[in-house]
């Protein structure tokens, strides 16, 4: 019996595909349709976290992060006593350009009377929907959401 070659697992070859994220309505929890029509799904097309775009942000992100949260430190002498972190606002600011990054479309969406996809647009949404913000990180998070290749056996 020969051994499974773990190469055949390309999982950054499937984040670079990407996947699609259609919003649900947190009031009902049913997904959310242009003009009710469940021809068209409101949603946008994200990578996954191992693409290169999700890579490059998420360094710049936490190179920011930390430079920011190092202002912060408070030391007495050398040693360091309380050490700064980021606000929840903060947080959510970094989320929503990280998902920005990584959106390559939107499809059945409009934001504030905007339809035309853009970086800036998709992170401004981003950063202003905490409900979108949200539902978008949890499908990012989970690299599961990203398999599309057969099943290793």
């Amino acid at each position: 019996m020969a051994a499974f070659n773990l190469a055949k697992i390309d999982l950054a070859a499937e984040s670079e595909a990407g996947t699609w994220v259609h919003f649900t309505d947190v009031r009902t929890g049913k997904p959310i349709y242009a003009d009710g029509d469940n021809t068209k799904p409101v949603r946008v097309h994200q990578l996954g976290p191992l693409s290169k775009a999700a890579q490059e942000a998420s360094l710049e992100v936490q190179k920011e992060q930390g430079f920011r949260e190092a202002e912060r430190d408070v030391y007495e002498g050398d040693k360091l006593v309380t050490k700064g972190v980021s606000t929840e606002d903060e947080i959510n600011e970094d989320n929503a350009r990280m998902l920005a990054a990584v959106s390559t479309r939107w499809e059945n969406c409009a934001y504030n009377g905007k339809e035309k996809f853009s970086k800036a647009l998709i992170g401004k949404f981003y950063s202003e929907v905490s409900w979108a913000r949200n539902q978008a990180l949890s499908k990012f998070s989970n690299l599961e959401n990203f398999m599309q290749g057969p099943e290793s056996s």
